[in-house]
């Protein structure tokens, strides 16, 4: 489904076709003009023939870059969730991202195969894949008892992974280098059709000039406009569009052109949220939220209004998964999420921090509000058994608040005083909400 764009658009508006103004400027000039028009019309129709074949080209390369980099992004995951929680139903998953990843290597290799500079990456990308898929496969059919071990296997893949991405935004690079290519053989084609228009001038009848000059011009400022909008998209604006209502073959390249540019900005837009998000909860994830912390506490330190962070733990949540099942565990932390974006406000921003924890950042927040936030989440959740195929479970919470009242504290401390908060309360009996202040913490 195709997305529509608010910001401002080129529009063109002249109804007829190229072929048909060619015929009638040739009709009026004598036979010196239309050999000249002829021969202007054979290179214009093969220089649009270019571009449209290039922005086919180039958009088949991109898509299936684009496909590579989504796939590879999940490879990590089964990896680290094997060693995090031990689900063995992990090594599945990974034969099936691990299919994914092959059939886009060998997708890439096909639409690029006439690139020489990009099939030698992509050979040089797939090798460091393999590296990193045995390493996938040896954390995954391991025990878990040596995770030293383990663990150091799972740095090397982690590099090794991000070397194929480092790979692959170079190659987007090449791409996006190609869609400059292309304005210049637009620019080239508009040469070609002025100098047409000069040597109509040379030979000379006034109203050949005339009919030259409209019919130049009928053709350039559609050219012009359409290379504009490929300048405009390639310095990295996704979301812009030519329009052209010409009816004409110009027409039908700028159509290829936004198709081409509508499936590059959804995929980017699905590759952004990817990244961002905790594929079971839909919560924003652990990287983000790390960005986000950063920012905030910049904020602070800019405005010094106070904000506030919560680290939230699932109560004996590993008796749910034992009790009932991980499927059961996940519809749970589903509910959960649900429950916490229920109770906190828009500018608050809640994220999976891993397993069964959770963090909700809350800025310009006093201390006194945040408790009473945090107090509404763990009765929310408590007050309220769960329900998941039949199964009634009354699930509770632990929550560590902790608030930033005065500068010069790192997000490391800011994340340690709500561990060591979230902490107390696992040791007061669990269900309950402990706060701490960062400014007595450090006194």
């Amino acid at each position: 489904m195709k997305k529509t764009f608010s910001t401002p658009q080129f529009r063109h508006n002249v109804r007829s076709r190229i072929r048909t103004r060619l015929l009638i400027g040739t009709a009026i000039m004598l036979v010196p003009q239309l050999i000249l028009a002829t021969f202007g019309y054979a290179i214009f129709t093969f220089t649009i023939s270019e571009l449209d074949d290039a922005i086919t080209s180039i958009n088949k390369e991109t898509l299936s870059v684009m496909d590579l980099q989504k796939s590879l992004l999940l490879a990590p995951m089964p990896a680290n969730d094997y060693l995090i929680h031990g689900n063995k139903e992990e090594k599945e998953n990974y034969q099936e991202i691990r299919a994914s990843v092959i059939k886009s290597f060998a997708s890439v290799k096909e639409n690029t195969k006439d690139h020489s500079e990009i099939t030698h990456k992509i050979t040089l990308l797939e090798s460091a894949w393999h590296k990193a898929d045995i390493l996938s496969l040896e954390i995954l059919n391991a025990e878990r008892n040596n995770q030293p071990e383990l663990f150091r296997n799972m740095e090397i893949m982690d590099q090794d992974f991000t070397s194929i991405a480092n790979g692959l935004d170079t190659i987007t690079n090449i791409l996006t280098n190609e869609i400059k290519a292309t304005q210049a053989l637009s620019k080239k084609s508009r040469l070609q059709i002025q100098l047409l228009i000069f040597s109509v001038f040379v030979i000379g009848f006034l109203v050949a000039v005339i009919t030259a000059y409209l019919l130049a011009r009928s053709i350039i400022n559609p050219l012009e406009l359409l290379r504009d909008g490929t300048r405009i998209f390639s310095s990295g604006e996704l979301s812009h569009r030519v329009f052209l209502e010409t009816d004409d073959e110009i027409q039908e390249l700028a159509i290829a052109f936004n198709n081409m540019a509508d499936t590059i900005h959804e995929a980017q837009s699905v590759l952004k949220y990817q990244a961002t998000r905790d594929d079971l909860t839909g919560l924003l994830n652990r990287r983000e939220f790390h960005q986000q912390l950063d920012n905030e506490i910049a904020e602070f330190e800019r405005q010094h209004q106070p904000v506030c962070l919560f680290l939230l733990d699932i109560d004996s949540f590993k008796n749910v998964n034992d009790t009932y099942g991980h499927p059961t565990g996940d519809a749970v932390l589903r509910e959960i999420s649900y429950r916490i974006t229920q109770h906190i406000r828009p500018k608050d921003s809640a994220m999976r921090y891993g397993g069964e924890e959770f963090v909700i950042i809350l800025p310009h927040t006093t201390p006194e509000d945040a408790a009473h936030v945090a107090e509404r989440i763990r009765k929310a959740v408590a007050d309220s058994p769960i329900l998941v195929n039949e199964h009634k479970m009354n699930i509770t919470v632990s929550i560590g608040v902790a608030c930033m009242n005065e500068t010069g504290h790192t997000d490391e401390e800011f994340i340690k005083t709500a561990d060591e908060a979230l902490y107390q309360s696992k040791e007061n009996g669990r269900n309950q909400t402990t706060f701490m202040d960062m400014r007595k913490k450090t006194e």
